[in-house]
C-alpha cells in the first residue's frame, strides 16, 4: 500500500501512491479545490435563480396580453335543447399578440347530428386599431330576438374593399284607392254607355294608373281604348267565377222585348248584318245575296232568345245554339244575386246615380245619357212603334224568351232594393217604365 505522508502547512493528507488516487470529477475539474458536494450545491443554486427570473420575465410579458372568454347564457335556449352558443368577448388587446379562439356559436339544425362546424378565427391584431363586428347570421330562436351577437376581431388592413352600390329604390305600388270593375255586358241593354261611365269614375279614382280611361274617354269599343281598370271592356264573353270574388261585379239588364227589338235593328246583333258569325249563311244577306230576316222570323232563331239566361247561366257567348235548361237557369240565378251591382236600362239614369252612391265616389259630373239608344232613325223608329203594336207578336216574343223574362224580374228585384236604401234616389223612380215590387221597397 503507499505511505501518507503529512504536511505541516495545510494538514492535508496526501497519498504516495498516485494510481491509487481517486478518478477527479466534473464538479472537481469545474470548481477546483472547492470540493466535490459544494460544486453540485452551488450550480443547483445557480439554475434556480435562474428560473425564478425566467418565471418573473415571463409573468410580466403575458399580463398585457390576456383576453378573456365568458359565455352568454343570458340567451334563451331553444325548447329540448342545452345553450351551445359561448359568446367570445375580445378585451385590451396587446399591441404584440393576440390568442385565438374557436368560434362554437353556431346553432345546431335540429336533428341534423352534431355541430361540425367550427369556425376558427386565428387574427392577429394591429398595434394601430381593431374592428369589431356584429355576427346577425345566427338563425333566431322563433318568437324571440337573438340575443347572442358573436364579436370578431378583424384584421385592418391598408387598403379597404369598396363599399357596395346601394339598391335601387322601387316605384311606389298603385294607389290603395283603385277600384277595379268587372262588368258583365249583356248586349243592348246600355252597357256601352256605361263602359263610358265606368271610364271616367277609374279616372276619377287613379288618374296616374288609369291614363288610358283619361286620355280616351268615351266608349269603350275596341282594344285601342281599353280601360285596366275595367274587366270585359269590350267584349260579351261572361266570366262567370269573377262574379263571386273581387273585383265587384256589375252588370245592366233590360226587359226581353225591349231589348230584342233594340238589338234586331243594330247592326251587328241581328241576321242582316252579322257581325258574330252567327251563321254561315247570314253571309249572303249582307252580300244581298239572300232575302232579309223580318223581325217574326227573327225570334224565332234559338241563337237570338234569352240570351241574359245564356250569358249568364251557361256563362256562354249570347248568340250561341245553347239550349237553356232548369239548371242553367238556376245557375243564372245565382249570378243575379252575385253581382255588387245590377242596374237596369228602362232606369238608365238612375241606375248610374245609383252606381255611384254604391261605389262611395260621390257625385261626379258625369254625363249619363243613354247615346247609341237614341240615335235611331225615324224610320227605324216606325218600324219599332209597329211591332210593339203587334200584341200577337209581342206575345210570341215573351213567349219564346220566358227564361229571360223571370230573370229580368229578379235583376228588377236587386235594383230596387239597393234603390231603396236611398229615398232620395227612390223618389225619382219613373214608376212607369219600373215598377219595384212592394217587399223590396
Amino acid at each position: 500500500m503507499g505511505k501518507k505522508s503529512h504536511s505541516s502547512k495545510n494538514n492535508a493528507v496526501e497519498w504516495s501512491t498516485p494510481q491509487c488516487q481517486p478518478p477527479l470529477t466534473l464538479a472537481d475539474k469545474t470548481y477546483g479545490n472547492q470540493g466535490r458536494g459544494g460544486g453540485w450545491r452551488s450550480m443547483t443554486g445557480m439554475l434556480l435563480v435562474t428560473l425564478v427570473m425566467m418565471s418573473v420575465l415571463t409573468m410580466l410579458s403575458v399580463l398585457p396580453t390576456l383576453t378573456t372568454t365568458y359565455l352568454d347564457n343570458s340567451s334563451s335556449e331553444v325548447p329540448g335543447e342545452k345553450n351551445k352558443s359561448p359568446v367570445s368577448r375580445p378585451t385590451v388587446v396587446s399591441p404584440v399578440v393576440t390568442t385565438t379562439y374557436l368560434d362554437n356559436s353556431s346553432s345546431e339544425v335540429p336533428g341534423g347530428g352534431e355541430n361540425k362546424s367550427p369556425v376558427s378565427h386565428p387574427t392577429v391584431v394591429s398595434p394601430v386599431v381593431t374592428t369589431t363586428y356584429l355576427d346577425k347570421s345566427s338563425s333566431e330562436v322563433p318568437g324571440e330576438k337573438n340575443k347572442s351577437p358573436v364579436s370578431r376581431p378583424t384584421v385592418p388592413t391598408e387598403t379597404q374593399p369598396p363599399a357596395p352600390k346601394s339598391t335601387p329604390k322601387l316605384k311606389p305600388a298603385a294607389s290603395s284607392t283603385q277600384v277595379d270593375i268587372h262588368f258583365v255586358h249583356i248586349p243592348k241593354t246600355g252597357g256601352t254607355s256605361l263602359n263610358a261611365v265606368l271610364r271616367q269614375i277609374a279616372c276619377h279614382l287613379d288618374p296616374a294608373r288609369n291614363a288610358d280611361c283619361c286620355l280616351n274617354p268615351g266608349f269603350c269599343d275596341n282594344a285601342h281604348r281599353r280601360c285596366a281598370a275595367i274587366k270585359g271592356c269590350t267584349n260579351h264573353l261572361p266570366n262567370l267565377k269573377w262574379i263571386f270574388e273581387p273585383p265587384p261585379s256589375i252588370t245592366m239588364m233590360r226587359e226581353p222585348v225591349s231589348r230584342l227589338i233594340s238589338a234586331f235593328f243594330y247592326r251587328g246583333h241581328s241576321p242582316n248584318i252579322d257581325s258574330f258569325g252567327v251563321r254561315p249563311e247570314f253571309k249572303q244577306i249582307k252580300l244581298g245575296k239572300a232575302p232579309r230576316v223580318e223581325f217574326p222570323e227573327y225570334i224565332e232563331m234559338v241563337e237570338y232568345q234569352n240570351i241574359q239566361t245564356r250569358m249568364l247561366g251557361a256563362g256562354s257567348f249570347p248568340y250561341r245554339n245553347v239550349t237553356i235548361t232548369d239548371e242553367i237557369f238556376a245557375k243564372a240565378q245565382e249570378a243575379v244575386e252575385g253581382f255588387f251591382f245590377v242596374g237596369v236600362q228602362e232606369a238608365y239614369e238612375l241606375s248610374v246615380e245609383l252606381l255611384q252612391r254604391e261605389l262611395k265616389v260621390g257625385e261626379l259630373d258625369i254625363p249619363i245619357e243613354n247615346e247609341r239608344d237614341n240615335n235611331s232613325k225615324p224610320k227605324t223608329k216606325m218600324d219599332k212603334d209597329r211591332i210593339r203594336s203587334d200584341t200577337k207578336l209581342i206575345a210570341r216574343t215573351l213567349e219564346v224568351n220566358d227564361w229571360d223574362v223571370r230573370l229580368y224580374d229578379m235583376g228588377v228585384r236587386r235594383f230596387c232594393t239597393a234603390l231603396a236604401k236611398y229615398p232620395d234616389l227612390l223618389d225619382k223612380l219613373n214608376t212607369t217604365k219600373v215598377k219595384c215590387p212592394a217587399e223590396s221597397t
